[in-house]
């Protein structure tokens, strides 16, 4: 008996959309695992409001956009921000700067021939840059030197000395390795901000010193551990957490922790502290004993312009009330006639 014949009918197929993981994926390389953190975090927003999945959806959807119809779109995002979800002008142009980073890459590469010419929305900042002061940070040291544990002691004075005698930021602290600390040269090799490659700076003998002592109290305390290796103390990161739970395996000290150890030094103190902090007060201090040589602080602070340092003078010095002062004084003179 033959079996009837059923006619075939095609069933219809989504088109399954190509993302391209290579473009985003390479985007990330060579940056910063902070400037990936946040940079990730804004497309990721970006993506959300533009109803795609994923950033790399986002990317293949936005790249295959025409430049106009692609400007306008960034454009409507940064005007969300700004009236649907009142973020302020720098929150939103944080992810306008991501995006025209990325749209910068896929420039480079060949995947698109435009450019994202979107302006960012305007403001004007203002960053207090004199921090919590010379003579506190003094007082700070010297509560971290009367700590009662010598580990922890050595450890923060170390810290505390490097970030307000050598003007180091955060990050370009953390990174250290004992490799990095050559103390007969009087100098640390330290990666810069956004250079590619580490270079030598040189360090007060006094702030070696004090690295010395703390380089000595951790080997000491390292080789008394039973089992301990004869190398295990001339390796790794300069400075190490004690706390207990969630150390990383090298038990590097993080930019987090060294935030929270600054802060509670300044708290003990009477002042509000933070890790560049210290570097404000150091730049301000260096332009105090130079009668404002900018120059000399831009060097100092490893600043990319003079402009940058001339925020510290002008916070430093008043200019601008300085000049108010003597107009009122001139009106008060002549009311007085």
């Amino acid at each position: 008996m033959k079996r009837p014949t059923v006619a075939l009918v095609p069933i219809p197929r989504r088109p399954i959309a190509r993302v391209d993981h290579g473009v985003v994926e390479a985007f990330w390389q060579g940056k910063s695992p902070r400037t990936v953190k946040a940079y990730k975090d804004d497309l990721a927003r970006i993506a959300e409001w533009a109803g795609q999945p994923s950033t790399e959806a986002f990317a293949e959807y936005f790249f295959a956009l025409a430049p106009g119809k692609a400007y306008k779109l960034a454009h409507e995002f940064k005007s969300w921000g700004r009236a649907a979800k009142h973020w302020s002008p720098s929150y939103v142009n944080n992810h306008l700067a991501a995006l025209r980073s990325l749209v910068k890459f896929a420039r480079r590469i060949d995947r698109i021939v435009w450019t994202l010419d979107i302006e960012d929305v305007p403001h004007e900042s203002y960053r207090d840059t004199r921090g919590p002061g010379m003579a506190k940070v003094i007082e700070m040291i010297a509560v971290a030197a009367a700590r009662a544990d010598p580990w922890v002691a050595a450890r923060d004075v170390a810290l505390l000395e490097m970030f307000i005698t050598m003007g180091l930021r955060c990050d370009e602290v953390v990174t250290l390795d004992l490799e990095h600390v050559d103390v007969p040269g009087l100098r640390l090799f330290v990666k810069r901000k956004k250079k590619p490659q580490r270079v030598w700076v040189t360090t007060p003998a006094e702030t070696m010193e004090t690295i010395k002592e703390w380089i000595d109290q951790r080997h000491r305390e390292m080789t008394s551990q039973p089992g301990a290796a004869l190398g295990c103390a001339l390796f790794g990161p300069l400075f190490q957490s004690r706390a207990f739970g969630r150390q990383r395996p090298d038990k590097r000290l993080v930019s987090a922790s060294v935030w929270k150890i600054v802060r509670a030094y300044g708290a003990k103190v009477g002042v509000r502290a933070w890790p560049h902090g210290l570097r404000h007060s150091a730049i301000t201090e260096v332009l105090e004993l130079t009668n404002g040589n900018i120059r000399a602080a831009q060097r100092f602070a490893a600043h990319s312009t003079p402009a940058i340092t001339g925020r510290y003078d002008d916070n430093r010095i008043d200019i601008a009330g300085d000049m108010a002062g003597l107009l009122a004084k001139r009106i008060a003179d002549a009311r007085k006639k």
